[in-house]
């Protein structure tokens, strides 16, 4: 028997075993369906269980069972169905409540959304749901304390730090409270708006460091292959023949719409994104003796062949940067040019 097929069994035991509690309490009245039983994955062994109770036309609230304790499958799957008939007839007399809840936090939500594109955000209200919320917890004697447990989760279309659409499910639980989540979004999404405005304004898809572009042909990887799925998938962990013969993984990532990357090869002197690390070499007490010197001058590695040291941020005693060429990509044509920035 699969994992799959023990737990579909398991839920259907719970079905059954609730519609008898719900019977036998005198509340045929509710409609529980097994089609409102589902399972999820769960960053624990065992699968997380969940009752989808419908609470309006578009609008349900996700019931689950609470692992708590050391427990398996069998016993998860009993505590559930011993804790969600009450939890049942909970929701169903806070019903309306949940209803009015939900369309306040919309409100407050549009009204916010509202503001933020007045003021040139490209925020989006995706909708408006509620957070999973334990069994046990709604099965208070008071529909109304139970009810209490229900929290409001809304969902906010931006842009992410590799510049792709997002959903921020923001977890509120006043109405009042609304503004400001969404407010605390703003930095950000700017800083995201104005990174891919740039872009767009070149005529890029994205930009990548001229180190990158160097480890990817030290690796013998397609420079645009790559650059596509990172620009498709957000990173990639590539796997590469150092120098010294071993296997070893090259990552490649997008922050603010250029991409970068990472390896240990040279364990004296590791690339990290944009910084590179005096690993196990010795660097210079004050590292603003390298400004403007070559790189090969202290590191051997050829990859950083004609590149220069760049000025110290003063928050690493073993990091600089480098000075070098950010390239411009169209995904699409497969054209670069560069411009010499530092990086």
């Amino acid at each position: 028997m699969t994992d799959t097929v023990a737990v579909a069994d398991l839920l259907n035991g719970v079905c059954n075993t609730v519609s008898a509690r719900l019977r036998e309490m005198g509340r045929s009245d509710i409609a529980f369906s097994r089609d409102w039983l589902e399972s999820e994955d769960s960053e624990r062994s065992l699968p997380r269980l969940v009752a989808r109770v419908p609470v309006g036309s578009k609008l349900s609230l996700r019931i689950m069972a609470c692992d708590r304790g050391s427990v398996d499958l069998s016993e998860l799957g009993a505590r559930f169905a011993e804790e969600l008939p009450a939890a049942l007839v909970n929701v169903t007399s806070a019903r309306w409540s949940l209803r009015r809840y939900a369309g306040s936090m919309r409100r407050a939500a549009m009204a916010a959304i509202e503001a933020s594109l007045a003021l040139g955000l490209e925020l989006s209200l995706v909708g408006v749901t509620f957070k999973r919320t334990r069994a046990f917890h709604l099965g208070q004697a008071d529909w109304r304390e139970a009810a209490d447990h229900v929290i409001a989760q809304v969902h906010v279309g931006g842009l992410d730090h590799d510049l792709r659409p997002t959903v921020h499910d923001l977890i509120i639980d006043n109405p009042e409270d609304v503004e400001r989540e969404i407010l605390a979004l703003h930095d950000d999404q700017l800083e995201y708006q104005d990174a891919r405005n740039a872009l767009r304004g070149r005529g890029a898809s994205v930009g990548v460091d001229e180190v990158t572009l160097r480890h990817l042909d030290r690796y013998g990887l397609d420079r645009l292959d790559t650059l596509r799925a990172v620009f498709r998938d957000g990173s990639a962990n590539l796997e590469v023949t150092k120098t010294d013969g071993t296997v070893g993984k090259l990552h490649v990532g997008s922050s603010l719409g250029v991409i970068r990357s990472h390896i240990i090869d040279n364990r004296d002197y590791v690339w990290l994104r944009d910084r590179l690390n005096f690993e196990g070499a010795s660097p210079p007490k004050d590292l603003r003796q390298l400004v403007g010197r070559l790189v090969s001058d202290v590191c051997p590695d050829e990859l950083y062949a004609g590149m220069t040291f760049g000025v110290p941020d003063g928050l690493s005693r073993t990091e600089v940067t480098i000075n070098q060429a950010i390239h411009f990509v169209d995904l699409e044509t497969g054209r670069f040019w560069s411009d010499a920035l530092a990086a």
